[in-house]
């Protein structure tokens, strides 16, 4: 075989041994030569073992000692099971190769999106990682060579008012205050969507939630899907369906997926999931927020540069009707839009909207801060 090549910033480098081509990409030329020493030194006693273990074996023994102490093991307690039962499994860790690796995603394409198998391509990167540092079954990772499927773009379907009543309906809640307390399984389903569209959280992140992580105006997350507590705001609207299922919404997340499909399914909606809640209200909450900041306060001073600026960029027009969309939500991500953020966590946003504390007073469709007839002046905290 050949010496190490050059590809662009990189070295490449492919030699055979024991019968089988191997390859590898390094950033220098003599990090490849030190790798082919590596591979044609002989086997010890533990990587002579390793030649004759499968895959399987390595994703039996993964899942036995990593992935159960995960919180997302059973996900990957059937993904392991699926990959060990393909033809992967079959394969000894001694003639594993990036051929392999990429032959079983191009298999999986076949039948599930790119981004399926970019997941399962992790975690298999995972698995051999693993293997090779403290097993000693592998001297590479096959899978650092095999280029993962292309990402889908971020979803940013919207949800309309009639969708939201048509599932309401669809889920036995007729969405008109004629029912205070839900009564079935479907009936808390659909106050779960609600609060969903209220608050972005998670279909998890409701499902867990019990009597005491509610307290006030404010929702506590013991656990996120990034590991994490975190606190959430919650709006008037989000509060009050809370009052309706005061001791959680008592459903799990399977069965939350499966009565969802099934309402949209019967309400004629399309490409709509649960999740898409979470982007719904975010860009609300984003608008909102907008509306808010359009005017910057510091102290009891007024200053239009912010407004100025923002409206210009589309953000004034989002107070009716969001000009840009994927605009407003990015807004909410900017340090103007974070400030807006903290406002709304001490129920600042609905006092400088409306203009409403003692001695406020709107003129010309500006809010000033005047002395209440108290003598007192009433501000808001910013920090």
């Amino acid at each position: 075989m050949s010496g190490p090549v050059k590809v662009g910033t990189r070295w490449r480098h492919r030699i055979m041994v024991n019968g089988s081509r191997v390859s590898g990409t390094f950033d220098t030329k003599a990090a490849a030569l030190k790798w082919e020493v590596e591979q044609r030194m002989p086997l010890g006693h533990e990587e002579e073992i390793a030649v004759t273990k499968t895959c399987a074996e390595a994703f039996r023994r993964y899942e036995i000692e990593v992935s159960r102490s995960q919180r997302g093991h059973r996900w990957e307690a059937g993904r392991l099971a699926a990959m060990a039962a393909s033809s992967l499994g079959l394969i000894t860790m001694g003639k594993l190769t990036s051929s392999h690796i990429a032959a079983w995603r191009d298999e999986r394409l076949r039948s599930v999106q790119g981004g399926t198998v970019t997941r399962e391509m992790n975690l298999l990167s995972h698995v051999f990682s693993i293997a090779r540092k403290e097993w000693h079954w592998l001297r590479t990772n096959p899978t650092r060579d095999v280029a993962r499927p292309k990402a889908k773009p971020h979803r940013d379907r919207r949800i309309s008012q009639e969708e939201i009543d048509r599932i309401c309906l669809a889920l036995r809640w007729p969405n008109d205050g004629s029912i205070t307390a839900p009564e079935t399984i479907q009936q808390r389903i659909a106050l779960a969507f609600l609060f969903a569209i209220e608050t972005a959280m998670r279909a998890g992140e409701i499902c867990s939630l019990r009597k005491g992580d509610v307290n006030s105006c404010v929702a506590h997350l013991k656990m996120t899907k990034n590991g994490f507590s975190r606190n959430v705001p919650l709006s008037q609207r989000s509060m009050d369906i809370w009052a309706m299922v005061p001791n959680g919404f008592g459903i799990t997340t399977a069965t939350l997926d499966a009565m969802f499909r099934m309402a949209r399914k019967r309400a004629g909606v399309e490409g709509l999931t649960f999740h898409d809640t979470r982007h719904e209200a975010i860009t609300r909450l984003a608008a909102k927020l907008a509306c808010c900041l359009t005017i910057s306060v510091f102290g009891f001073y007024i200053h239009r540069g912010p407004y100025d600026a923002g409206y210009a960029s589309g953000y004034g027009q989002v107070c009716s009707e969001a000009k840009d969309e994927r605009a407003a939500a990015a807004w909410a991500n900017t340090p103007q839009g974070k400030a807006a953020y903290r406002l709304a966590q001490y129920g600042a946003i609905d006092n400088l909207i409306k203009c409403s504390q003692p001695g406020w007073k709107i003129e010309q469709g500006i809010c000033y801060v005047h002395p209440a007839p108290d003598g007192s002046i009433y501000g808001w905290r910013i920090r």
